[in-house]
């Protein structure tokens, strides 16, 4: 269950359904629009870095059953960055052996949320290591 409401709790399959009870038809279309955007997301054709962060209090439920005007209690886990799910963070994972390209998993530390993600001395390392990589391997 992602969310609880007054009146029944909704999955993230039944967003759709939990748009329509609050009265919030774009949030409907919204969710239309990009709930296959990572469904089946296919390797890009070169090689990959996924770069990510853990133990990050990640939100994994709101309960509304108070109302829908009231702030919901939030239910937080630390498998995630804070935005995303480990699942999610780890998408690339899905691609080992579907190619022939590298693909690296890595993390750049516990405790490092998603907005900090980008500008954090062990991304930029890590991301300095991929390029390094790349650039052994590319003839100029």
């Amino acid at each position: 269950t992602l969310v609880m409401g007054p009146s029944g709790n909704y999955s993230a399959l039944e967003l759709p359904k939990l748009f329509d009870d609050i009265g919030f038809p774009l949030g409907h279309r919204i969710w239309n629009t990009t709930k296959n955007l990572t469904a089946a997301t296919p390797h890009p054709g070169v090689a990959v870095t996924c770069l990510h962060s853990t133990q990050v209090p990640t939100p994994i439920r709101y309960d509304y059953r108070r109302g829908w005007l009231h702030q919901p209690r939030v239910t937080y886990d630390y498998s995630g960055d804070g935005t995303a799910c480990e699942l999610s963070l780890r998408l690339c994972e899905t691609w080992q052996g579907e190619t022939e390209h590298e693909i690296r998993s890595e993390s750049v530390g516990d405790g490092v949320n998603h907005e900090d993600c980008i500008k954090h001395d062990r991304t930029i390392q890590k991301v300095e290591e991929a390029l390094s990589r790349i650039l052994k391997h590319t003839a100029w």
